[in-house]
Protein backbone atom coordinates (compact mmCIF):
# COMPACT_ATOMS: atom_id res chain seq x y z
CA UNK A 1 0.00 0.00 0.00
CA UNK A 2 2.85 2.38 0.86
CA UNK A 3 4.55 1.68 -2.46
CA UNK A 4 1.37 2.29 -4.47
CA UNK A 5 0.79 5.59 -2.69
CA UNK A 6 4.30 6.77 -3.41
CA UNK A 7 4.08 5.68 -7.05
CA UNK A 8 0.75 7.43 -7.41
CA UNK A 9 2.25 10.64 -6.06
CA UNK A 10 5.11 10.63 -8.49
CA UNK A 11 2.73 9.83 -11.35
CA UNK A 12 0.87 13.04 -10.56
CA UNK A 13 4.10 15.01 -10.80
CA UNK A 14 5.03 13.36 -14.09
CA UNK A 15 1.58 14.03 -15.50
CA UNK A 16 1.88 17.69 -14.57
CA UNK A 17 5.18 18.00 -16.35
CA UNK A 18 3.74 16.43 -19.45
CA UNK A 19 0.86 18.90 -19.43
CA UNK A 20 3.29 21.77 -18.79
CA UNK A 21 1.69 22.30 -15.46
CA UNK A 22 3.66 23.68 -12.50
CA UNK A 23 4.52 20.57 -10.46
CA UNK A 24 4.43 22.50 -7.19
CA UNK A 25 0.70 22.91 -7.66
CA UNK A 26 0.27 19.17 -7.89
CA UNK A 27 2.63 18.51 -4.96
CA UNK A 28 0.44 20.71 -2.81
CA UNK A 29 -2.28 18.07 -3.22
CA UNK A 30 -0.02 15.45 -1.64
CA UNK A 31 -0.20 15.14 2.13
CA UNK A 32 3.44 14.88 3.38
CA UNK A 33 2.26 13.41 6.68
CA UNK A 34 0.40 10.67 4.85
CA UNK A 35 3.46 9.90 2.75
CA UNK A 36 5.62 9.73 5.88
CA UNK A 37 3.11 7.45 7.61
CA UNK A 38 2.99 5.02 4.68
CA UNK A 39 6.72 4.97 4.15
CA UNK A 40 7.45 4.34 7.85
CA UNK A 41 4.64 1.80 8.06
CA UNK A 42 6.11 -0.23 5.23
CA UNK A 43 9.42 -0.51 7.11
CA UNK A 44 8.80 -0.30 10.84
CA UNK A 45 5.63 1.17 12.31
CA UNK A 46 3.44 4.31 12.08
CA UNK A 47 5.38 7.32 13.32
CA UNK A 48 3.63 9.58 15.83
CA UNK A 49 4.23 13.02 14.37
CA UNK A 50 3.22 14.60 17.66
CA UNK A 51 6.20 13.02 19.46
CA UNK A 52 9.42 14.99 19.44
CA UNK A 53 11.36 13.07 22.01
CA UNK A 54 14.75 14.55 22.88
CA UNK A 55 14.38 17.06 20.08
CA UNK A 56 16.80 19.94 20.61
CA UNK A 57 15.28 23.42 20.78
CA UNK A 58 16.98 26.77 20.28
CA UNK A 59 18.00 26.56 23.93
CA UNK A 60 20.30 23.54 23.73
CA UNK A 61 20.37 23.18 27.52
CA UNK A 62 16.82 21.81 27.58
CA UNK A 63 14.86 19.05 25.89
CA UNK A 64 11.27 19.09 24.66
CA UNK A 65 9.13 16.08 25.47
CA UNK A 66 5.70 15.12 24.25
CA UNK A 67 2.87 15.13 26.78
CA UNK A 68 2.53 11.40 26.18
CA UNK A 69 6.15 10.72 27.18
CA UNK A 70 7.46 10.14 30.67
CA UNK A 71 10.37 12.49 31.26
CA UNK A 72 13.42 10.51 32.44
CA UNK A 73 14.57 11.49 35.92
CA UNK A 74 17.92 12.81 34.66
CA UNK A 75 16.10 15.76 33.08
CA UNK A 76 15.44 17.47 36.39
CA UNK A 77 14.88 20.94 34.94
CA UNK A 78 12.19 19.68 32.56
CA UNK A 79 10.47 17.74 35.37
CA UNK A 80 10.47 20.81 37.62
CA UNK A 81 8.99 22.87 34.80
CA UNK A 82 6.14 20.36 34.39
CA UNK A 83 5.48 20.40 38.13
CA UNK A 84 5.34 24.20 38.15
CA UNK A 85 2.92 24.24 35.22
CA UNK A 86 0.65 21.73 36.96
CA UNK A 87 1.02 22.96 40.52
CA UNK A 88 -2.76 23.22 40.97
CA UNK A 89 -3.20 19.54 40.09
CA UNK A 90 -0.51 18.52 42.58
CA UNK A 91 -2.24 20.52 45.31
CA UNK A 92 -5.53 18.87 44.40
CA UNK A 93 -4.04 15.39 44.58
CA UNK A 94 -2.49 16.18 47.96
CA UNK A 95 -5.93 17.28 49.19
CA UNK A 96 -7.55 14.07 47.94
CA UNK A 97 -4.99 11.88 49.66
CA UNK A 98 -4.77 14.17 52.70
CA UNK A 99 -0.99 13.93 52.66
CA UNK A 100 1.97 16.32 52.43
CA UNK A 101 2.57 17.82 49.00
CA UNK A 102 6.00 16.16 48.88
CA UNK A 103 4.44 12.69 48.58
CA UNK A 104 2.50 13.75 45.47
CA UNK A 105 5.58 15.49 44.08
CA UNK A 106 7.55 12.24 44.31
CA UNK A 107 4.73 10.51 42.43
CA UNK A 108 4.77 13.08 39.61
CA UNK A 109 8.56 13.13 39.44
CA UNK A 110 8.47 9.37 38.86
CA UNK A 111 5.98 9.72 35.98
CA UNK A 112 5.18 13.18 34.61
CA UNK A 113 2.47 11.74 32.36
CA UNK A 114 0.12 11.69 35.35
CA UNK A 115 -0.32 15.47 34.88
CA UNK A 116 0.55 15.88 31.21
CA UNK A 117 -1.10 12.95 29.46
CA UNK A 118 -4.00 12.13 31.81
CA UNK A 119 -6.75 14.50 32.88
CA UNK A 120 -7.11 15.57 36.47
CA UNK A 121 -10.39 13.66 36.71
CA UNK A 122 -8.85 10.42 35.42
CA UNK A 123 -6.12 10.44 38.06
CA UNK A 124 -8.23 11.76 40.92
CA UNK A 125 -10.92 9.07 40.64
CA UNK A 126 -8.29 6.30 40.55
CA UNK A 127 -6.50 7.91 43.47
CA UNK A 128 -9.68 7.94 45.50
CA UNK A 129 -10.36 4.32 44.55
CA UNK A 130 -6.91 3.26 45.78
CA UNK A 131 -7.54 5.05 49.06
CA UNK A 132 -10.93 3.36 49.41
CA UNK A 133 -9.25 -0.02 49.03
CA UNK A 134 -6.97 0.77 51.94
CA UNK A 135 -3.73 1.86 50.28
CA UNK A 136 -1.79 4.64 51.99
CA UNK A 137 -0.53 7.75 50.16
CA UNK A 138 3.03 6.41 50.52
CA UNK A 139 2.06 3.14 48.83
CA UNK A 140 0.25 4.98 46.05
CA UNK A 141 3.25 7.22 45.37
CA UNK A 142 5.43 4.11 45.08
CA UNK A 143 3.51 2.67 42.12
CA UNK A 144 2.84 5.40 39.51
CA UNK A 145 2.36 2.74 36.82
CA UNK A 146 -0.83 1.65 38.60
CA UNK A 147 -2.57 4.72 37.13
CA UNK A 148 -1.95 3.56 33.57
CA UNK A 149 -4.69 0.93 33.62
CA UNK A 150 -8.30 1.96 33.08
CA UNK A 151 -10.54 2.66 36.05
CA UNK A 152 -12.86 -0.26 35.31
CA UNK A 153 -10.04 -2.79 34.84
CA UNK A 154 -8.26 -1.54 37.95
CA UNK A 155 -11.39 -1.85 40.06
CA UNK A 156 -12.08 -5.33 38.72
CA UNK A 157 -8.59 -6.46 39.66
CA UNK A 158 -8.72 -4.86 43.08
CA UNK A 159 -12.03 -6.57 43.86
CA UNK A 160 -10.53 -9.91 42.84
CA UNK A 161 -7.39 -9.20 44.86
CA UNK A 162 -9.54 -8.66 47.94
CA UNK A 163 -10.01 -12.43 48.10
CA UNK A 164 -6.28 -12.90 48.81
CA UNK A 165 -5.68 -9.71 50.82
CA UNK A 166 -4.53 -11.69 53.86
CA UNK A 167 -1.63 -13.05 51.85
CA UNK A 168 -0.80 -10.38 49.27
CA UNK A 169 -2.36 -7.05 48.30
CA UNK A 170 -0.27 -4.65 46.24
CA UNK A 171 -0.80 -1.99 43.57
CA UNK A 172 1.94 -3.70 41.59
CA UNK A 173 -0.69 -6.20 40.48
CA UNK A 174 -2.50 -3.48 38.54
CA UNK A 175 0.11 -3.08 35.83
CA UNK A 176 1.19 -6.65 35.18
CA UNK A 177 -0.17 -8.38 32.09
CA UNK A 178 -3.44 -10.33 32.21
CA UNK A 179 -1.52 -13.60 31.89
CA UNK A 180 0.80 -12.66 34.75
CA UNK A 181 -2.12 -11.49 36.86
CA UNK A 182 -3.93 -14.83 36.47
CA UNK A 183 -0.73 -16.73 37.20
CA UNK A 184 -0.01 -14.79 40.37
CA UNK A 185 -3.56 -14.95 41.62
CA UNK A 186 -3.48 -18.74 41.31
CA UNK A 187 -0.26 -18.81 43.34
CA UNK A 188 -1.67 -16.48 45.97
CA UNK A 189 -4.81 -18.59 46.37
CA UNK A 190 -2.61 -21.65 46.90
CA UNK A 191 -0.55 -19.82 49.52
CA UNK A 192 -3.75 -18.65 51.16
CA UNK A 193 -4.87 -22.26 51.52
CA UNK A 194 -1.56 -23.01 53.27
CA UNK A 195 -2.13 -20.16 55.73
CA UNK A 196 -5.49 -21.63 56.66
CA UNK A 197 -7.09 -19.95 59.65
CA UNK A 198 -3.90 -18.21 60.75
CA UNK A 199 -4.46 -14.43 60.63
CA UNK A 200 -1.08 -13.65 59.04
CA UNK A 201 2.17 -15.12 57.74
CA UNK A 202 3.83 -14.34 61.05
CA UNK A 203 1.26 -16.35 62.99
CA UNK A 204 1.67 -19.23 60.54
CA UNK A 205 5.47 -19.24 61.00
CA UNK A 206 5.03 -19.14 64.78
CA UNK A 207 2.79 -22.21 64.55
CA UNK A 208 5.29 -24.09 62.35
CA UNK A 209 8.21 -23.27 64.66
CA UNK A 210 6.23 -24.04 67.81
CA UNK A 211 6.75 -20.60 69.35
CA UNK A 212 4.89 -17.37 70.09
CA UNK A 213 4.15 -14.72 67.49
CA UNK A 214 6.33 -12.30 69.46
CA UNK A 215 9.26 -14.70 69.03
CA UNK A 216 8.82 -14.47 65.27
CA UNK A 217 8.75 -10.67 65.48
CA UNK A 218 12.00 -10.77 67.45
CA UNK A 219 13.62 -12.91 64.74
CA UNK A 220 12.44 -10.46 62.07
CA UNK A 221 13.82 -7.52 64.06
CA UNK A 222 17.19 -9.30 64.10
CA UNK A 223 17.23 -9.31 60.29
CA UNK A 224 15.48 -12.57 59.41
CA UNK A 225 12.92 -10.85 57.16
CA UNK A 226 12.66 -13.94 54.97
CA UNK A 227 10.28 -15.37 57.56
CA UNK A 228 7.72 -12.89 56.18
CA UNK A 229 8.80 -12.68 52.54
CA UNK A 230 9.17 -16.38 51.70
CA UNK A 231 5.97 -18.10 50.56
CA UNK A 232 4.25 -20.07 53.36
CA UNK A 233 4.30 -23.18 51.17
CA UNK A 234 8.12 -23.06 50.94
CA UNK A 235 8.53 -22.59 54.71
CA UNK A 236 5.95 -25.30 55.38
CA UNK A 237 7.75 -27.90 53.23
CA UNK A 238 11.23 -26.92 54.41
CA UNK A 239 10.34 -27.13 58.11
CA UNK A 240 8.71 -30.52 57.57
CA UNK A 241 11.84 -31.76 55.77
CA UNK A 242 14.13 -30.53 58.57
CA UNK A 243 12.00 -32.28 61.20
CA UNK A 244 11.92 -35.42 59.09
CA UNK A 245 15.73 -35.61 59.22
CA UNK A 246 15.74 -35.52 63.01
CA UNK A 247 16.29 -31.86 63.82
CA UNK A 248 13.98 -29.92 66.12
CA UNK A 249 12.03 -26.68 65.90
CA UNK A 250 14.24 -25.34 68.69
CA UNK A 251 17.29 -25.83 66.47
CA UNK A 252 15.51 -23.99 63.67
CA UNK A 253 14.67 -21.09 65.97
CA UNK A 254 18.32 -20.91 67.04
CA UNK A 255 19.36 -20.55 63.38
CA UNK A 256 16.33 -19.14 61.50
CA UNK A 257 18.54 -18.24 58.52
CA UNK A 258 18.37 -21.90 57.47
CA UNK A 259 14.83 -21.23 56.23
CA UNK A 260 16.32 -19.22 53.36
CA UNK A 261 17.56 -22.44 51.74
CA UNK A 262 15.70 -23.74 48.72
CA UNK A 263 13.92 -27.06 48.93
CA UNK A 264 16.17 -28.49 46.21
CA UNK A 265 19.38 -27.52 48.04
CA UNK A 266 18.05 -28.83 51.38
CA UNK A 267 17.05 -32.15 49.84
CA UNK A 268 20.47 -32.60 48.19
CA UNK A 269 22.50 -31.72 51.27
CA UNK A 270 20.45 -33.78 53.70
CA UNK A 271 20.76 -36.79 51.41
CA UNK A 272 24.54 -36.25 51.13
CA UNK A 273 25.26 -35.98 54.86
CA UNK A 274 22.98 -38.92 55.61
CA UNK A 275 24.69 -41.03 52.97
CA UNK A 276 28.10 -40.29 54.52
CA UNK A 277 26.88 -41.06 58.05
CA UNK A 278 27.40 -37.57 59.51
CA UNK A 279 23.80 -36.35 59.64
CA UNK A 280 23.73 -36.33 63.43
CA UNK A 281 27.23 -34.82 63.63
CA UNK A 282 26.88 -31.67 61.52
CA UNK A 283 24.88 -28.70 62.78
CA UNK A 284 21.75 -27.59 60.98
CA UNK A 285 23.34 -24.21 60.28
CA UNK A 286 26.33 -25.87 58.61
CA UNK A 287 24.12 -28.02 56.42
CA UNK A 288 21.67 -25.36 55.23
CA UNK A 289 23.26 -22.03 56.16
CA UNK A 290 26.73 -22.30 54.60
CA UNK A 291 27.86 -21.65 51.05
CA UNK A 292 29.06 -24.40 48.72
CA UNK A 293 32.76 -24.25 49.61
CA UNK A 294 32.11 -24.02 53.36
CA UNK A 295 29.73 -26.97 53.19
CA UNK A 296 32.22 -29.12 51.29
CA UNK A 297 35.01 -28.36 53.76
CA UNK A 298 32.74 -29.12 56.71
CA UNK A 299 31.57 -32.37 55.12
CA UNK A 300 35.14 -33.56 54.51
CA UNK A 301 36.09 -32.57 58.05
CA UNK A 302 33.24 -34.53 59.57
CA UNK A 303 33.88 -37.54 57.38
CA UNK A 304 37.47 -37.53 58.69
CA UNK A 305 36.21 -37.00 62.23
CA UNK A 306 33.88 -39.96 61.88
CA UNK A 307 36.87 -42.26 61.35
CA UNK A 308 38.44 -41.09 64.63
CA UNK A 309 35.25 -41.34 66.69
CA UNK A 310 35.58 -45.12 66.57
CA UNK A 311 31.88 -45.76 67.05
CA UNK A 312 31.43 -43.02 69.67
CA UNK A 313 28.88 -40.25 69.40
CA UNK A 314 31.27 -37.40 70.20
CA UNK A 315 34.60 -36.52 71.81
CA UNK A 316 33.10 -36.73 75.27
CA UNK A 317 32.17 -40.31 74.55
CA UNK A 318 35.74 -40.98 73.35
CA UNK A 319 37.19 -39.67 76.62
CA UNK A 320 34.76 -41.64 78.77
CA UNK A 321 35.54 -44.81 76.88
CA UNK A 322 39.34 -44.54 76.74
CA UNK A 323 39.89 -43.09 80.23
CA UNK A 324 37.18 -45.29 81.77
CA UNK A 325 35.39 -42.41 83.50
CA UNK A 326 31.77 -41.39 84.04
CA UNK A 327 29.89 -38.26 82.96
CA UNK A 328 30.54 -36.39 86.23
CA UNK A 329 34.29 -36.94 85.93
CA UNK A 330 34.16 -35.71 82.35
CA UNK A 331 32.45 -32.51 83.52
CA UNK A 332 35.25 -32.04 86.06
CA UNK A 333 37.79 -32.36 83.26
CA UNK A 334 35.92 -29.71 81.26
CA UNK A 335 36.11 -27.37 84.24
CA UNK A 336 39.86 -27.89 84.56
CA UNK A 337 40.40 -27.54 80.82
CA UNK A 338 37.56 -25.48 79.34
CA UNK A 339 38.78 -25.81 75.73
CA UNK A 340 38.61 -29.59 75.96
CA UNK A 341 34.93 -29.72 74.99
CA UNK A 342 35.73 -28.02 71.66
CA UNK A 343 38.48 -30.42 70.58
CA UNK A 344 37.83 -32.93 67.80
CA UNK A 345 38.32 -36.68 68.00
CA UNK A 346 40.96 -36.53 65.25
CA UNK A 347 43.00 -34.35 67.65
CA UNK A 348 42.34 -36.24 70.88
CA UNK A 349 42.70 -39.84 69.67
CA UNK A 350 46.36 -39.56 68.51
CA UNK A 351 47.25 -37.82 71.79
CA UNK A 352 45.58 -40.56 73.84
CA UNK A 353 47.46 -43.21 71.80
CA UNK A 354 50.79 -41.60 72.73
CA UNK A 355 49.93 -41.03 76.38
CA UNK A 356 48.23 -44.35 77.11
CA UNK A 357 49.98 -46.78 74.77
CA UNK A 358 53.48 -45.42 74.15
CA UNK A 359 54.12 -43.61 77.45
CA UNK A 360 51.85 -45.87 79.51
CA UNK A 361 50.53 -43.03 81.66
CA UNK A 362 47.82 -43.68 84.24
CA UNK A 363 44.39 -42.58 82.92
CA UNK A 364 43.59 -41.05 86.30
CA UNK A 365 46.65 -38.81 86.03
CA UNK A 366 45.38 -37.54 82.66
CA UNK A 367 42.02 -36.81 84.29
CA UNK A 368 43.85 -34.63 86.84
CA UNK A 369 45.92 -32.87 84.14
CA UNK A 370 43.58 -32.73 81.11
CA UNK A 371 45.45 -29.76 79.60
CA UNK A 372 47.98 -32.31 78.28
CA UNK A 373 45.40 -33.09 75.59
CA UNK A 374 45.79 -29.54 74.24
CA UNK A 375 49.25 -30.35 72.90
CA UNK A 376 49.96 -31.65 69.42
CA UNK A 377 51.14 -35.26 68.88
CA UNK A 378 54.48 -33.94 67.58
CA UNK A 379 55.17 -32.04 70.81
CA UNK A 380 54.27 -35.05 72.92
CA UNK A 381 56.53 -37.36 70.91
CA UNK A 382 59.44 -34.91 71.02
CA UNK A 383 59.21 -34.56 74.80
CA UNK A 384 58.73 -38.31 75.24
CA UNK A 385 62.14 -38.92 73.68
CA UNK A 386 63.83 -36.30 75.89
CA UNK A 387 62.19 -37.62 79.07
CA UNK A 388 63.35 -41.14 78.24
CA UNK A 389 66.93 -39.87 77.90
CA UNK A 390 66.59 -38.01 81.18
CA UNK A 391 65.36 -41.19 82.85
CA UNK A 392 62.19 -39.64 84.21
CA UNK A 393 60.15 -42.35 85.88
CA UNK A 394 56.56 -42.50 87.09
CA UNK A 395 53.36 -41.60 85.34
CA UNK A 396 52.71 -38.44 87.34
CA UNK A 397 56.28 -37.13 86.97
CA UNK A 398 56.30 -37.63 83.23
CA UNK A 399 52.85 -36.05 82.91
CA UNK A 400 53.95 -32.95 84.86
CA UNK A 401 57.01 -32.68 82.63
CA UNK A 402 54.84 -32.87 79.52
CA UNK A 403 52.72 -29.98 80.81
CA UNK A 404 55.64 -27.60 81.42
CA UNK A 405 55.92 -24.50 79.29
CA UNK A 406 58.58 -24.47 76.55
CA UNK A 407 60.84 -22.17 78.54
CA UNK A 408 60.69 -24.24 81.74
CA UNK A 409 61.03 -27.54 79.88
CA UNK A 410 64.12 -26.39 77.96
CA UNK A 411 65.71 -24.99 81.13
CA UNK A 412 65.13 -28.21 83.08
CA UNK A 413 66.19 -30.64 80.35
CA UNK A 414 68.58 -28.49 78.34
CA UNK A 415 71.40 -31.00 78.59
CA UNK A 416 69.32 -33.77 77.06
CA UNK A 417 67.93 -31.43 74.44
CA UNK A 418 71.47 -30.40 73.39
CA UNK A 419 72.53 -34.05 73.37
CA UNK A 420 69.67 -34.87 71.07
CA UNK A 421 70.58 -32.00 68.74
CA UNK A 422 74.23 -33.18 68.62
CA UNK A 423 73.20 -36.70 67.73
CA UNK A 424 70.97 -35.36 65.02
CA UNK A 425 73.82 -33.33 63.47
CA UNK A 426 76.18 -36.31 63.51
Amino acid sequence: MATSCLVKSWRLVSSALLRHTDPTVMLQRIDPAAMLWHIDNSVLRPKMLSTYKDATTEDTSHQVFSATDRIPKRFDAEIQKVMQEHSDKIDGFATIMQCPRGIVESLIQADTRLVTSFTYEQISVKMQMFLDFGFSPEEISTYPAAFCRSYSDSKRRLVEMETVRKYHFSLRMLYVSDHEFRKRMALYRNELSILGDHPSKGHFVAWKLNCDFTDVLDMIDKGHTHLMTRPPSAIDKLVDMILEYGFTTEQIRESPQVLIASLKLARQRFALVQENGVLNKMSLLTILGSNVSQFRVSLRTWMLELAYLDGCEDCGCVLRKRLDIDEDTLKTMHIRATKLKYLRARKIQPCLDILLKEMELDPQDIVKQPVVLYFSPDRLLRRKVILEKAGVEGSWNRLNALCLSEVKFERKYKDYIKCGQTVTKE
